[in-house]
């Protein structure tokens, strides 16, 4: 039911539209109107349970290969194989699962439910009832600090002042009045409006419930996060490309080898059975576990830097970023105003403990500091946003309310009213006349005014000064500062201790104080750092241009006339006109929740991997389309159910940190595919190889199954605990669509594997031919293999930089794991239990001669691979 016209109606137009009586509803109305619009609640998204999130860790082409190869082990009658590989795919499954579940339990206080009660007129009495209870055409009482339960006509206000910012991106009080508003504007100009979930920030209102539940701003956001898609990161695209073409080709190449094997003259069974030790060869059993460790960890860092991922994926989500979109208020600033500077009759002068206008500040003030002494980041202060920044000003030089009134205390004061536009207060004065201190509105003081206070003496305020004073007043606000004025005036007529209107002519003018929504103290640092690193800043905001331009000079971007873009001006453009523009933008102004879905969605498709920040309502269904939503820890509830990143320390630059750990998983998890998969496809080459050329097999299933399941994932999880170079947050942003084995790559493994391939085939060879021992030759084939992966994940692990300058021993976890890698080669040959097991025979020195040789030569063979491919061309720096 929500009009968006009612703004437009007059209070009795809307009154007749909603056939509601300032007395309230009767109740059989009431009961009626619950029937036909239904309870004041949102519609919330169904919680994941345990179960769901445990299942949904199976959506992984990987996953599914790993099944098709335990059925076919078990039914080909490999039943420990198939124990092992189930074992490995319920192990992997549980890490991701716990991830998940711990950091969806640690936002799960967004969905409990928080009982409001609102005070509404029904049957001509002022009742006390829950939110979920309130109907359209009831009428509600608001007063400061309270929430705004529905969307609602105010048809009486007195100093009413509303803060939208989760709603709109204001960052200031909106003033709020009952007068009817002719023109179609935006939801943040509507001044005859409160919407739900909205903040009473100052003085008291009655309105006309308009809307409830999904029919309220609120709820057509809600809607809005419900309809809008999450899709899948671009890793989880990756992955399922890399699984779909990883299944093809075993199929292919099974239907190829068990052709020749059978044209050959093999048995059909016999060459079943071959295929089934490919599948097992070629499948990279270890990835998945290794992956969900790196996501882990990844998350862990993340949460150590006060970053707590919601998802395990976009842990390395996060450093595929190529563009930040960052909402201004709470993401790029402080959202509550702060002085800025003070502005004195002769120029910007410092605070000081002795500076006046901040004592009248301090004194004719409403707000209160509930602990004043203690340190300034614990303060707790009450009061309207512009009382609680002059009190904090005050006590950043030591001047407390309670400490002055005991000197000079409060005897009779003047409410600030929209009307005055003024607060005054009449204030003893220790040894001398009472005296008037005055803040309000510059050009209100001003025209009150006759001296100005200028180096601690007052002087005649003429015609010029004024004209000079409003000049500077007005450089401050052009930058969309609010700017307060300060004044006083000895009370020496009258009656003591009483304070007029009258007697507020004549005041002298002390200066003006210049509030602003302050940026927060590391963005400009992490600004730079962004770009350092190849991400574009992207600023969007529901504030006016001229307040936002003030913010983005402020934090070190270039704007100008040509790359701001208004919210009514991107109406006006089609999705394929943004996208040819896109580029040149940098700040979106008066833009509302479905200008940021546009936005998001065509840096997506120019192919760009997008993080949005924001802290409201309004940023809600961007955060959930973006690749990567990040959530402000202050932010609304509702922004961080949204979210896949949220920062607990509202800090930008953990944003920034955030990308780096993120580009170091994906480098990790890059190293452990090419790690594992190298070796797979040297696996599956000396099988198919073997079978072409008529050879008995080289390598047994079970020791295939030994070398990928017990030798290889200690290791390759250890890569986890890489620290990447510090040249990472100078790479460029990788695309989208880049595959995880890129064409440079792919060459480095096909280099590998056919090199490496033929001295194993040659030792196979020799030992079967002309020693004429089948196991022996097989259990120095498989050392060989096992051993050498020891080797070569030393050689991955430097992919980014020679081998020759890598530090080998700085992951201890990867010299441990490598440590227990040789001596369970070393067992598998010489303990008996294990040589029954795995069909192995001890092997003599000079066995193991030949062995270490195979597995030096691993490491020098892989960096003339990195040379002959292009590899470091193809991974070039910014």
């Amino acid at each position: 039911m929500n009009n968006p016209l009612f703004y437009q109606l007059s209070v009795a137009a809307a009154f007749k539209k909603l056939a509601a009586k300032q007395s309230g509803l009767e109740a059989l109305e009431v009961e009626s109107r619950l029937k036909t619009y239904g309870l004041n609640k949102l519609p919330r998204k169904k919680a994941l349970t345990g179960l769901s999130l445990f299942l949904g860790q199976f959506k992984n082409p990987l996953v599914f290969i790993l099944l098709a190869a335990l059925a076919i082990s078990f039914f080909a009658g490999h039943k420990s194989d198939s124990l092992i590989i189930l074992v490995v795919i319920m192990v992997t499954n549980t890490v991701g699962f716990l991830q998940e579940w711990k950091a969806n339990n640690a936002l799960e206080k967004l969905g409990q439910a928080v009982t409001h009660k609102v005070r509404v007129w029904r049957d001509n009495q002022l009742s006390i009832i829950k939110k979920e209870f309130l109907v359209p055409g009831d009428i509600i009482e608001v007063t400061a600090g309270d929430v705004v339960p529905a969307d609602a006509r105010i048809f009486e206000a007195k100093d009413l002042k509303i803060n939208e910012a989760a709603l709109t991106g204001e960052s200031l009080a909106v003033d709020k009045s009952i007068k009817e508003l002719k023109a179609e504007i935006s939801l943040a100009d509507r001044k005859n409006m409160v919407y739900q979930g909205t903040i009473v920030a100052d003085g008291f209102g009655k309105a006309l419930v308009t809307a409830t539940g999904q029919n309220t701003e609120i709820g057509q956001i809600a809607k809005l996060i419900k309809e809008t898609s999450e899709g899948l990161t671009p890793l989880q695209k990756q992955i399922n490309n890399f699984g779909i073409k990883l299944g093809l080709f075993l199929i292919a190449a099974n239907i190829v080898i068990f052709l020749i094997g059978v044209i050959s003259g093999r048995n059909i069974f016999d060459m079943f059975m071959i295929s089934v030790v490919i599948v097992v060869s070629a499948v990279p059993e270890g990835l998945i576990p290794a992956m969900a460790i790196i996501l882990a960890i990844g998350m862990q860092h993340l949460a150590k830097k006060q970053g707590l991922v919601r998802r395990a994926i976009a842990a390395e989500t996060l450093g595929s970023v190529s563009v930040i979109c960052a909402d201004k208020t709470g993401t790029l600033t402080q959202g509550e105003m702060l002085v800025d500077q003070f502005i004195a009759a002769n120029g910007l002068e410092k605070l000081t403990k002795e500076t006046l206008a901040l004592k009248i500040a301090v004194l004719c003030n409403d707000g209160l500091i509930e602990n004043p002494g203690d340190d300034f980041a614990k303060l707790k202060v009450s009061g309207n946003p512009t009382d609680k920044a002059l009190l904090l000003a005050g006590a950043g030089v030591g001047l407390y309310r309670q400490e002055l009134e005991k000197i000079s205390p409060r005897l009779d004061e003047i409410l600030f009213s929209s009307d005055s536009k003024l607060m005054a207060t009449l204030n003893k004065s220790a040894g001398g006349p009472e005296v008037i201190y005055v803040k309000g509105a510059p050009e209100k003081l001003l025209a009150q005014a006759s001296k100005i206070y200028v180096g601690g003496q007052e002087k005649k305020l003429s015609v010029k000064d004024k004209k000079l004073q409003a000049d500077k007043i007005a450089e401050f606000t052009d930058t969309g500062a609010r700017v307060i004025a300060l004044a006083y005036k000895n009370k020496i007529s009258g009656q003591a201790g009483r304070l007029e209107a009258a007697d507020l002519e004549g005041l002298t003018l002390v200066g003006f104080f210049s509030l602003r929504d302050q940026v927060r103290a590391d963005v400009k640092q992490a600004i730079q750092s962004c770009r350092e690193a190849g991400i574009r800043v992207v600023i969007i905001t529901g504030d006016n241009a001229r307040t936002a331009t003030a913010i983005v000079k402020e934090i070190g971007l270039e704007i100008n006339s040509h790359n701001v873009l208004n919210g009514d001006e991107l109406d006006k453009m089609s999705d394929v006109q943004l996208k040819k523009c896109i580029r040149d933008i940098r700040l979106y102004a008066r833009v509302s929740p479905h200008h940021k879905l546009r936005i998001v969605n065509a840096f997506q498709e120019i192919g760009k991997t997008v993080a949005m920040t924001g802290d409201g309502i309004n940023d809600s269904p961007a955060l959930k389309k973006a690749d990567i939503g990040v959530a402000i820890g202050s932010g609304t509830d509702v922004a961080k159910e949204a979210a896949d990143l949220v920062l607990l320390d509202n800090s930008f630059l953990t944003i920034v940190a955030a990308v780096k750990q993120g580009r170091i998983t994906f480098s990790n998890i890059r190293k452990v595919v090419l790690y594992l998969f190298t070796d797979c496809f040297q696996e599956m080459i000396i099988i198919g190889v073997s079978v072409i050329l008529g050879w008995p097999l080289p390598i047994l299933p079970v020791q295939i199954l030994w070398i990928k399941l017990i030798e290889d994932p200690l290791p390759a999880a250890s890569l986890a605990f890489d620290v990447s170079d510090d040249n990472v947050m100078h790479e460029r942003p990788r695309h989208r669509e880049q595959p995880l084995l890129t064409p440079a790559l792919q060459k480095i493994i096909a280099f590998y594997a056919i090199v490496m391939d033929c001295f194993a085939l040659a030792i196979f060879y020799y030992y079967f031919k002309f020693v004429g021992d089948i196991d022996l030759a097989r259990s120095v084939m498989f050392a060989t293999l096992g051993l050498s992966t020891m080797f070569y994940i030393y050689a991955v692990r430097g992919l980014n930089t020679s081998i020759f300058k890598t530090k080998h021993f700085s992951n201890k976890f990867l010299v441990s794991a490598t440590f227990l890698g040789v001596i369970l080669i070393a067992a598998s040959v010489y303990l008996p239990v294990l040589n029954r097991l795995l069909d192995t025979v001890p092997l003599r020195i000079v066995d193991w001669a030949v062995i270490l040789i195979y597995g030096t030569l691993t490491m020098f063979v892989f960096e003339l691979g990195k040379h002959i491919s292009g590899y470091r061309r193809e991974s070039k720096k910014i």
